[in-house]
């Protein structure tokens, strides 16, 4: 009987505490930026994580972003790669299983990203200011 009542306890106040100590965890969170994560599975798609790899430079003073290489094998076609930013997909190849271009397409996707990811932080960090923003808004 007393362990039942001791697992309601317990229960109870995570369910009463449970957001309390969540919020907190967010606030002292740390985030981590400038990542490239490899998650692919074929041959095919390591060869290509291993050129952009060899390849990628990041942007002077640019940051807060991880870029996550990804694979979706296919029987028929071979595999789909995508590289995103952010969540925010900015290249996507098929690969063949004997495609001999992968380093190319690295090349390109590589080229890709460090347009998008400059793009984006120049434009996060444009100034206010143009015809269309001034005045007071009314």
């Amino acid at each position: 009987m007393k362990i039942r009542q001791v697992a309601l306890l317990v229960i109870a106040g995570c369910l009463v505490l449970g957001p309390c100590l969540q919020a907190a965890a967010i606030e002292n969170e740390i985030e981590i930026s400038g990542l490239l994560v490899n998650r692919t599975t074929t041959r095919a798609g390591r060869s290509f994580y291993r050129f952009f790899s060899s390849l990628w430079i990041p942007p002077e003073k640019t940051g807060g972003y991880n870029i996550i290489i990804s694979e979706k094998a296919t029987p028929q076609a071979g595999s789909w790669i995508w590289v995103r930013v952010n969540d925010i997909v900015v290249t996507r190849n098929i690969v063949g299983r004997r495609n001999a271009d992968i380093q190319k397409m690295a090349e390109q996707a590589v080229r890709r990203v460090t347009t998008y990811v400059k793009q984006t932080h120049n434009t996060a960090h444009a100034p206010l200011e143009g015809e269309d923003l001034l005045g007071d808004g009314l």
